[in-house]
């Protein structure tokens, strides 16, 4: 790879994630949840968008709903800045970033500011089961 010259130290930073995210293998949150935004309407809120997949690059991500995140969940159970999401070679790891209504791994509240393994068919859930709950899966490479 060939040497990066920045300017400033968030061009660097963003030619650095932007290299990351085009040689890394692919992992994928695929949405397991049930979609179901019931409560979200009944509270007032407007409809929120369905979950779709998200593709994970090597290195770390931010979750969340604000818009500065990495990995952005546009409902109002997840908390601007939820999670850390890593994957380091073939291990995916997810960190809760003192959220408001936590993250899971196999439906097991994860402490926050721990990093917590997440294996390939285990899921993940960002504050709310039934619309930002993923299964890690490994994207084919055809």
């Amino acid at each position: 790879m060939a040497a990066m010259t920045c300017v400033t130290r968030a061009t660097c930073r963003a030619a650095s994630k932007a290299t990351r995210r085009q040689t890394s293998a692919k992992v994928v949150l695929k949405p397991i949840g049930d979609n179901n935004a019931d409560y979200v309407i009944r509270s007032g809120l407007n409809q929120p968008p369905q979950a779709t997949a998200i593709t994970l690059m090597a290195g770390t991500s931010v979750v969340g709903r604000d818009e500065a995140s990495d990995l952005i969940i546009p409902i109002p159970t997840v908390s601007g800045s939820h999670a850390k999401v890593e994957v380091l070679g073939d291990s995916v790891y997810v960190t809760d970033l003192k959220s408001t209504n936590g993250t899971f791994v196999q439906d097991e509240k994860i402490k926050p500011e721990t990093k917590t393994e997440v294996k390939v068919g285990q899921s993940v859930t960002f504050g709310d089961s039934n619309l930002a709950s993923y299964m890690v899966q490994q994207e084919d490479d055809a």
